[in-house]
């Protein structure tokens, strides 16, 4: 309602290609895929892991500063992407 939009991908080539022609403010990768997408100039990648271990998620959070554990309350992403796209303003 406020402009934005979704865009699904099916795998690392087809993100990367588009984040190159189209601008984004957050991008929600599978951990395995985000590595390859991190280093993209623009968007924040954040991983969305399913009932990673507390060792495994607190990995991601220092690698990316940020990471969804997508298996708890889908509400708790709210507030990531909001601190990520205040952040980037």
């Amino acid at each position: 309602m406020v402009g934005h939009k979704v865009t699904k991908c099916d795998n690392p080539t087809a993100c990367a290609q588009a984040m190159a022609t189209e601008k984004f403010d957050v991008v929600l990768a599978d951990p395995s895929d985000a590595a390859s997408l991190k280093g993209t100039a623009g968007p924040r990648v954040v991983p969305v892991a399913m009932k990673p271990s507390k060792d495994a998620l607190g990995k991601l959070k220092a690698d990316y500063s940020e990471a969804f554990d997508a298996s708890r309350d889908a509400l708790r992403l709210l507030p990531i992407l909001v601190k990520i796209t205040k952040a980037a303003r």
